[in-house]
């Protein structure tokens, strides 16, 4: 970008580039021989990941295309470390609208947007079990059953078995304690291409690789193998147990919860 420019002040990171030679490079804590060849450009592409850089091209895009005023905010890496930039630029036309110019600023956001992404993230988790709550589960359910076109996938429903008397017997702070640990138990299981959320209460719900009834027999029987886990929370000999289904996921186009509904079907039908 020709003469892109910034005031420096507190929390504004600037640069400008003047010249061809991009001699002169300030702020972000860059020096213009860091940049080595690259123009101004090339030189911030380079501090972006894949995807901040393909929307920082179309930001880009869009500015000159309307020789107006854009804005984005990008994640960048700065000496190895992870930092937030909002971006705001403006093309300066001359009397025809040709662009002599561009005047932009970048200002650290890093802290804003680390807050904004903590609180995001905690609406996304169940605070007991720090699994996935049920908004969030659904959404990535879906997401991954769009990247899973072609793949064999099912939906895993697991209920603990009268857990309402360990919440009477024992009190709700003893359950709350089983529920995190469960939350673990059950994450440390799973494949890396799997998911899991506390649907409610007492009730797990999984999105797996389909599997044949022993590799799935044996995939269930590791995750409710917990008992050595629970046992400090609970008397003596008393151990959980559990109630499982599955739903095989032959259209992935059918409501999400439906499908969770069918696997919670196949278990009722059981009993």
């Amino acid at each position: 970008l020709p003469d892109l420019y910034a005031a420096n002040d507190q929390d504004v990171y600037d640069f400008s580039y003047y010249g061809e030679d991009g001699s002169f490079i300030s702020g972000l804590r860059y020096r213009a021989e860091e940049a080595g060849d690259l123009n101004i450009e090339e030189f911030v592409l380079s501090m972006m990941g894949e995807d901040d850089s393909e929307k920082y091209k179309r930001d880009m895009n869009q500015l000159f295309k309307d020789k107006g005023d854009v804005g984005g905010e990008y994640k960048i890496k700065n000496k190895g470390q992870d930092m937030w930039v909002s971006m705001r630029a403006r093309c300066i036309t001359d009397r025809l609208g040709e662009v002599l110019r561009v005047i932009g600023v970048l200002t650290d956001i890093t802290s804003e947007k680390n807050a904004t992404l903590k609180l995001a993230e905690r609406a996304s988790f169940d605070f007991l079990s720090q699994l996935y709550n049920r908004n969030t589960f659904e959404r990535e359910f879906a997401a991954e059953l769009d990247r899973s076109v072609g793949k064999k996938v099912a939906a895993l429903f697991i209920d603990v078995d009268d857990f309402k008397f360990i919440n009477d017997s024992y009190g709700f702070n003893k359950g709350n304690m089983i529920l995190m640990e469960l939350g673990t138990a059950f994450s440390e299981c799973l494949e890396k291409d799997g998911m899991v959320c506390r649907f409610y209460a007492d009730t797990f719900v999984f999105f797996i690789r389909r599997m044949d009834f022993f590799q799935l027999e044996d995939f269930v029987y590791a995750l409710t193998d917990v008992n050595a886990r629970i046992a400090k929370f609970l008397p003596e000999r008393y151990e959980l147990s559990f109630s499982t289904s599955v739903y095989y996921i032959d259209d992935p186009s059918m409501d999400i919860t439906n499908m969770i509904d069918r696997a919670n079907m196949a278990r009722r039908l059981k009993e």
